[in-house]
């Protein structure tokens, strides 16, 4: 598949996600934790070694080019593109 291709997927029946317009209460550990009341979070890692370095490289080097070729700011739409 090509690396352009959206890795997104449909939500699961009943998925909440977060809702910008409703309260939240963010507070820090060793990384910022937002928290809303009736949404579903997702957790996602990636461990040092789960990549070999010659795709790790191939990724960074993929978003370098993305970058020089779409010049800020950058809308939504591109962003989604990217991903």
């Amino acid at each position: 598949m090509p690396i352009h291709e959206t890795f997104n997927l449909p939500a699961p029946l009943g998925f909440k996600g977060f809702d910008e317009h409703k309260t939240m209460r963010i507070y820090h550990r060793h990384l910022p934790h937002w928290r809303q009341d009736g949404a579903s979070y997702a957790v996602t890692f990636r461990l040092a070694d789960a990549l070999p370095q010659s795709k790790l490289q191939e990724l960074i080097r993929h978003r370098e080019r993305w970058e020089q070729q779409t010049p800020e700011p950058r809308n939504e739409s591109q962003w989604k593109e990217f991903a």
